[in-house]
C-alpha cells in the first residue's frame, strides 16, 4: 500500500504542476500547454518522476486541455 501511495503522490505531483502553470492566478497569467509541459520537462528527474513525466507527455494536448476544461467546469458546482 505505501508504493501505491508514493506513485499516486508523484502522479498528483504532476498532475497538479501542469494545473497550476495553465491556470490563470490573482498573481499570474495563465502560460500555455507548450509552456507548461516545457517547465514539466525541465523538472524531469529533479523534482519529478522521469516515468511519469514520460507518461503525462504521451497524452496528446487536446486531452490535457479537454480534462482541464472539465474540471473548471465542476470545480465549483
Amino acid at each position: 500500500e505505501g508504493k501505491q501511495k508514493q506513485r499516486e503522490a508523484r502522479i498528483f505531483a504532476v498532475a497538479d504542476a501542469f494545473a497550476a502553470i495553465i491556470s490563470a492566478r490573482p498573481y499570474k497569467k495563465e502560460r500555455t500547454y507548450e509552456q507548461a509541459a516545457a517547465a514539466i520537462l525541465a523538472e524531469n528527474g529533479k523534482d519529478f518522476d522521469p516515468i511519469v513525466v514520460k507518461a503525462f507527455l504521451r497524452v496528446p494536448k487536446e486531452d490535457w486541455l479537454q480534462i482541464l476544461d472539465e474540471v473548471k467546469e465542476t470545480a465549483f458546482t
